[in-house]
């Protein structure tokens, strides 16, 4: 607020290249994201170019956080951190593991292991895992 319509739709559509932008009624504001972040580097736009595009249009230093997203974001390749929702088969012991994983009959629900007592079940293929594994003589208890 304070500056002329044209330099706002300036900064906006600068803005847009590399942010989300959320609006509550005469208010924007543009938020960092990892789906931003990766927008702007499809246009080949770099994390110095736009620590340097917001230190000239706020004239402040930028705060902890976004510096630090920034430098992450332009060392990395991707994201670095990725949620998800998962099932996740867990055991008991590494031998039942090596079981799971070594039945091939069984090994074709799973995914990638998450350590030596769990991997990742394919969504939609656990009450075919169950079945499997219930065929087989396996106990199993199913929070799903």
């Amino acid at each position: 607020k304070g500056l002329p319509g044209g330099i706002i739709r300036f900064v906006g559509i600068h803005y847009f290249r590399f942010t989300v932008i959320c609006e509550t009624g005469d208010t924007y504001t543009y938020h960092l994201t990892s789906q931003s972040l990766k927008r702007a580097s499809e246009q080949s736009i770099t994390a110095e170019h736009i620590r340097a595009f917001l230190q000239r249009v706020t004239g402040e230093v930028l705060p902890e956080a976004v510096q630090s997203l920034l430098e992450y974001w332009g060392q990395s390749s991707g994201p670095g951190i990725i949620l998800e929702r998962l099932v996740v088969l867990q055991v008991d012991t590494p031998e039942m593991m090596q079981l799971v994983w070594e039945t091939s009959e069984i090994r074709r629900f799973l995914g990638r292991k998450l350590g030596e007592l769990a991997v990742v079940v394919r969504a939609d293929q656990w009450e075919d895992l169950i079945n499997g594994l219930e065929a087989r003589g396996i106990p199993i208890d199913s929070r799903l």
